[in-house]
């Protein structure tokens, strides 16, 4: 859980503000979602469908150099040592003669 910060509201124009610490990272101009539940109210950052699909892309460029620099993407399905895991009468059913 993050830091838990005193704050007290204040009036601005026809609306109460609260001021955010610069620490909290939320940048002016930043959408926010308020919630009021329960007596509480609960602040959050709307889903930004566009910064989501950015990281999306960087990370799926990030994986695709490793592959490229690996000699392609690891083999899919890894091959059971059978004097290391040796199969066990009955493991997969009854069995069959």
């Amino acid at each position: 859980m993050g830091a838990i910060v005193k704050s007290r509201a204040f009036k601005s124009g026809n609306s109460v503000a609260v001021r955010l610490p610069k620490s909290f990272g939320v940048d002016a101009g930043t959408n926010l979602m308020l919630e009021q539940r329960d007596g509480g109210i609960s602040i959050r950052r709307e889903f930004d469908v566009d910064d989501h699909r950015r990281k999306l892309t960087a990370m799926f460029d990030t994986i695709a150099r490793i592959w490229e620099e690996a000699g392609g993407p690891p083999e899919t399905g890894m091959k059971r040592d059978l004097d290391i895991f040796p199969d066990r009468p009955g493991l997969y059913g009854p069995e069959q003669e």
